[in-house]
């Protein structure tokens, strides 16, 4: 990662969700959307409503002191949204 993230930045929520996400999008990095087009990682909240623009879209972002991690597994179905959230607290 280049040192994007040292250990005094490791209980700073936005430096750590930042170094995840260019770690996730540089050159050789391996997390690719299953569905082509949009980026497989982005640094925000992915949209709440799953679409075929957003699906296979994983965001990382800082959510106070803690890290969110938002997705969208697929399309929106018709009782499923196909959105996921879980919030990382760094400790």
């Amino acid at each position: 990662m280049d040192d994007k993230l040292t250990c005094t930045d490791t209980n700073n929520a936005t430096k750590v969700a930042l170094a995840v996400f260019q770690s996730q999008t540089s050159a050789t990095a391996k997390m690719k959307n299953p569905y082509g087009g949009a980026n497989a990682v982005v640094n925000s909240a992915v949209a709440t409503t799953c679409s075929k623009t957003n699906r296979g879209q994983i965001g990382v972002a800082a959510s106070g002191t803690d890290i969110a991690i938002t997705s969208c597994t697929a399309e929106k179905g018709t009782t499923d949204t196909n959105y996921y959230t879980e919030v990382i607290a760094l400790d």
